[in-house]
């Protein structure tokens, strides 16, 4: 079994799970008539939390982590889960990764924006 959920009339609803081929957890998220709502979480493997996502009103602030804990990214995505607004990313080593930071428009990076905390 890869993925746990349910429809209704056609749409997504309630808690979806979905697994790694070994059967661990990989992302579990909140469906409200095929709307993304409430905490999603995505795992590693290894079963660290990645990223956490909390959808309110269509949009999702979420942060992400590298496998070691130190933080990843932290921004917002849109309706259709795309990156938007601005965007900070972090290096493994825990410098800001100037390269991908920035402000993100339909998930295309379009310009500069203040580093996020």
């Amino acid at each position: 079994l890869e993925t746990e959920g349910s429809y209704d009339r056609g749409l997504q609803v309630g808690s979806w799970k979905h697994y790694y081929p070994d059967g661990t957890l990989r992302l579990s998220t909140q469906w409200e008539a095929g709307k993304r709502v409430g905490l999603w979480r995505l795992h590693y493997p290894s079963g660290r939390v990645a990223e956490e996502t909390r959808w309110e009103g269509g949009v999702g602030s979420s942060r992400s982590w590298h496998e070691d804990g130190s933080p990843l990214a932290v921004g917002s995505f849109d309706a259709e889960g795309r990156r938007s607004g601005c965007w900070t990313y972090w290096t493994s080593t825990g410098e800001v990764d100037g390269e991908r930071s920035g402000t993100y428009e339909v998930d295309v990076r379009t310009g500069e924006c203040a580093v996020q905390e």
